[in-house]
């Protein structure tokens, strides 16, 4: 069977996430954000941006630099490779509100024939390197892959990552409490969390956010 994509317009599953965020009477005019991946800012950032207080955004690609600044003029940008800048660790700000929307398959820079990268799988436990005490994090999670069969690496370090399980249909209930324990393993509880659908395949859920309210322990 042919996979039909089905994304929801730009904007939009982020506005419905943050209502929901704010129904925790969570103020984002206090938040202190970071945007991990910009790319040029149009895909979501925008609508977050004119709500928090400051919006700092790290993006690897020079190309899109003109773009961010012209697009969301009052914030920080930094061409960076986000994921280095998180691991080396060195005079890194704290953050409220961090939103990680990186690529769904692998990417990055090809080591020994292979991407280096997979999704948030190669940082995500170092988040807690730029959280405040209070932080939300956002992460992208995804049920079905699309196109996953043209990506047999990409499976290969799904399993590594989620357990030796069927990563080609993963319930939502299992991504919420898979990352619920990873927090807690790098000093987090969660206080609440919220999530919304991102994108389809075939009428099917495919893509969520899911935003993790936390408390440092």
């Amino acid at each position: 069977m042919n996979e039909h994509y089905e994304p929801r317009l730009p904007g939009e599953p982020m506005k419905e996430l943050i209502e929901k965020i704010e129904s925790h009477e969570i103020k984002f005019s206090t938040l202190n954000a970071l945007e991990m991946f910009g790319r040029d800012g149009t895909h979501h950032t925008l609508a977050y941006a004119n709500k928090v207080k400051t919006l700092e955004i790290w993006e690897i690609d020079p190309q899109f630099e003109e773009a961010l600044h012209n697009n969301l003029p009052n914030a920080n940008v930094k061409i960076v490779n986000s994921i280095k800048t998180l691991k080396d660790g060195t005079n890194l700000s704290t953050y409220d509100f961090i939103v990680i929307d990186c690529t769904m398959a692998t990417y990055g820079p090809v080591i020994n024939g292979e991407f280096e990268y997979c999704e948030h799988f190669d940082f995500i436990k170092e988040i807690h390197k730029i959280s405040n005490d209070n932080v939300i994090i956002v992460i992208n999670v995804n049920e079905s892959p699309y196109n996953y069969e043209q990506n047999p690496l990409w499976r290969k370090r799904r399993i590594e990552f989620y357990g030796d399980r069927d990563t080609t249909n993963i319930d939502l209930e299992f991504f919420i409490k898979f990352y619920e324990k990873l927090f807690l393993e790098i000093g987090f509880k969660v206080i609440f969390q919220e999530n919304v659908i991102r994108a389809k395949v075939n009428g099917k859920a495919m893509l969520h956010y899911i935003a993790y309210k936390l408390k440092r322990i």
